[in-house]
């Protein structure tokens, strides 16, 4: 009688050792996938930025001389209102793959109101901070998504002021989005939206 208690506790233990070794292999399963799920979106965040860059880009060098080169919204991306005829620089207004959402952030000039920069709504903190490839030459040891800010390449050779004024005709500029020299500081910014981590109030 003894020995079947005894054989009979040593099995309940055995079920026990094997219930916790199944569930800490089953959280780590959960966890590697949850990390690698937030990789791919992460990559795709970054594509879809660089997305937004090109198209803030191709506005402002299909920019007739003297008009403003940065558009007042995202929908004049997808037809630009300052030709009579159907001019695309964006197919759609994607999905941010951070948040699932359509909604972005906005970077606007303070003079004019007018769009430099598009960012995720996130304040996820990003698994990638390092080794950005030269389209995002600002991410690096960034803490938040929404400090990702895909901002339109500055053409080498061209002063900020000079083309966010309207003084130099895009259509003589070659693009040189990955130069070394290119810099995005495109005037005084504004946004409304509190730093991550800061009490939203």
């Amino acid at each position: 009688m003894a020995r079947k208690r005894a054989a009979e506790g040593f099995s309940y233990l055995g079920v026990l050792i094997l219930v916790a070794v199944f569930g800490l292999v089953g959280a780590a399963s959960v966890k590697l996938a949850a990390a690698q799920h937030r990789r791919v979106a992460e990559q795709a965040l970054l594509e879809t930025g660089a997305a937004f860059s090109q198209a803030l880009a191709s506005y402002a060098r299909a920019t007739p001389a003297g008009q403003a080169d940065a558009p007042p919204s995202l929908q004049d991306l997808l037809r630009d209102p300052r030709f009579p005829g159907t001019v695309r620089h964006l197919r759609k207004i994607f999905v941010d793959p951070m948040t699932g959402g359509n909604d972005w952030g906005l970077e606007r000039d303070s003079d004019d109101g007018a769009i430099i920069a598009v960012f995720s709504l996130s304040c996820g903190k990003p698994l990638k901070i390092a080794g950005f490839d030269g389209r995002f030459p600002d991410f690096n040891g960034k803490t938040f998504y929404r400090e990702w800010k895909f901002k339109r390449p500055i053409e080498s050779g061209v002063t900020a002021g000079g083309l966010r004024k309207g003084l130099i005709d895009p259509r003589a500029l070659q693009q040189n989005a990955d130069s070394s020299e290119g810099r995005n500081d495109l005037g005084k910014v504004r946004s409304a939206l509190p730093p991550c981590g800061e009490k939203q109030g």
